[in-house]
């Protein structure tokens, strides 16, 4: 043992090893970890591992309810937003989130944004005025943007149009379709 010589602290620094703090990402994984390589055995990562797990997970929870079709197709499932969503503790959070990512289908980048800071931001509030409601905002902001560079003719009296359509559709329930 040694003795640190600082005027403010007086205190015992150990210098073996098993008392030094671990480096890195803290370890958190799922029950299923072990049954990862017989379901995928070309993943060879840990974290490769993980990810299979936490989409299993996800698909599981979300079952193959009609409204999350677009994450669970068959032929091209979303695998890193499954993944990501997997990581959400907490079951009904998943689903709702789900839900936003298959009404808004983003890119899976930006879809993994999205879900890593509404499962990670504790100042993440739903609602009115929140983050989820701004970075919504955004989206539908750069979605129109991106149409009438394609469409430069398109007025604003039709994107007006088109934008009180969704919002009659999301008030009658509709806006799934």
């Amino acid at each position: 043992m040694t003795t640190c010589a600082r005027p403010d602290v007086d205190a015992e620094v150990s210098e073996t090893v098993s008392e030094k703090r671990l480096l890195g990402r803290p370890r958190k994984e799922p029950w299923t970890m072990n049954l990862v390589p017989d379901m995928a055995p070309e993943v060879r990562t840990r974290r490769g591992q993980q990810n299979v797990a936490y989409r299993f997970r996800a698909m599981g929870i979300l079952g193959e309810q009609a409204e999350y079709q677009w994450l669970l197709n068959d032929e091209k499932p979303q695998r890193s937003l499954l993944s990501e969503l997997g990581r959400i503790e907490d079951e009904e959070a998943m689903r709702f989130m789900a839900g936003c990512l298959c009404r808004s289908r983003p890119a899976a980048h930006d879809g993994v944004v999205l879900v890593r800071r509404f499962r990670l931001d504790e100042d993440l509030t739903l609602g009115e005025g929140s983050a989820l409601d701004e970075q919504l905002a955004h989206a539908l902001r750069q979605r129109i943007a991106a149409f009438r560079r394609r469409h430069p003719t398109v007025s604003d009296g039709i994107v007006w149009h088109a934008v009180m359509s969704v919002l009659d559709a999301l008030r009658f329930g509709e806006a799934g379709e």
